[in-house]
């Protein structure tokens, strides 16, 4: 499809409305577009726009879906060496990087210092020729990135979120504290840990746990869970501070999937270290393709969306001396090299 405009809701006209503009980057033709599409729809109009301050305010917004199409699916990545210091960008220097043709050429490091994410030399200007092409009297505009990492960045009317973040993020990055206050207040303590924890407020998350010291010994099933999310978008830094607060790293999906799982997927190493150090089971088996989490690392060591930056090797040695059982496949292992060499080695060795 060719790059197109869609309004999505229509308040009045703009002197007297406020026009919020989303657009996607990393987005190609097909079906990268009606996933797009779906995320607008559930997160944002179903999401954002039906909840506290911004449900009660809809009638105040028109808002318009741009349809950007990408040469590429997916986003730029930029790896960062921190030298050891991750709340310093000073002296970060860039170990690794990928470049994809996306519309806006935006750049998705997973850095906190970076803010997660960073402007390409083309991007600031491919943002106002769409904007002023489709709709020139935009007051403020979400930007969505096509992968499931973890992060959003805001200020200066604009936000910047991933298809991985849901609509409390959103808000957040909308520049409405008082609105994410009210939303954080009026939700339960275990979903305001989730959420502090996610945006790396740590004071908050020690305040929620001296307000509620049997937090997770009331937790249930469905609320415990939740982690998992937090792994599927790649969040160490949030599983980490989740599992040394006390939420049990054994929490599972209904088919049996694991933060643990995700953690060996990304080949993050720093998410498989928290889990393992607090008890996660590392012979689990999901039910949907039998794997456990050995078996997704080396799954994820190919065919991960970041196995061009994930500490495979890392990983899979951490599961092995964790106690991970070799999988049998009824084929050889599809792995990097690296990695089959590992298991060999293991295997000489037991």
């Amino acid at each position: 499809m060719a790059d197109s405009v869609t309004q999505l809701r229509a308040a009045g006209p703009a002197g007297m409305k406020r026009n919020l503009v989303v657009m996607g980057d990393g987005f190609a033709a097909g079906a990268d577009q009606t996933t797009y599409n779906k995320w607008v729809q559930d997160t944002l109009i179903d999401g954002v726009f039906r909840h506290d301050y911004f449900f009660e305010d809809a009638s105040a917004w028109n808002i318009f879906r741009i349809n950007l199409e990408s040469v590429d699916s997916g986003i730029s990545t930029r790896t960062y060496d921190e030298h050891g210091t991750p709340a310093d960008a000073s002296d970060d220097t860039i170990s690794a990087s990928t470049t994809l043709n996306t519309a806006l050429g935006m750049i998705f490091s997973g850095s906190w210092a970076h803010c997660w994410m960073e402007y390409g030399s083309g991007t600031d200007a491919a943002i106002k020729a769409a904007l002023k092409k489709w709709v020139p009297d935009s007051q403020l505009v979400l930007i969505v990135l096509n992968t499931m990492s973890y992060g959003g960045c805001g200020g200066g009317g604009r936000s910047h979120v991933t298809l991985g973040d849901d609509w409390t993020v959103i808000a957040h990055e909308f520049g409405h504290t008082a609105v994410f206050e009210l939303l954080m207040q009026r939700s339960p303590a275990w979903l305001r840990l989730v959420n502090a924890a996610e945006i790396g407020a740590d004071a908050r998350v020690q305040n929620i746990l001296s307000e509620h010291p049997n937090l997770f010994q009331k937790l249930s099933p469905n609320a415990a869970r939740r982690i998992v999310g937090t792994a599927v978008r790649n969040n160490a830094r949030a599983v980490e501070l989740l599992v040394t607060s006390g939420w049990p790293a054994t929490a599972t999906l209904e088919n049996n999937q694991t933060a643990l799982h995700y953690a060996a997927w990304h080949g993050n190493l720093e998410m498989a270290k928290a889990l393992l150090r607090h008890g996660a089971v590392v012979n689990i088996f999901e039910t949907e393709h039998g794997g456990s989490p050995l078996a997704w690392a080396l799954h994820g060591s190919l065919n991960s969306w970041h196995r061009e930056k994930g500490d495979y090797p890392g990983v899979t040695r951490a599961l092995l001396a964790a106690g991970a059982q070799i999988p049998k496949p009824e084929r050889p292992f599809e792995a990097t090299p690296e990695v089959l060499e590992i298991i060999e080695q293991h295997k000489e060795q037991h």
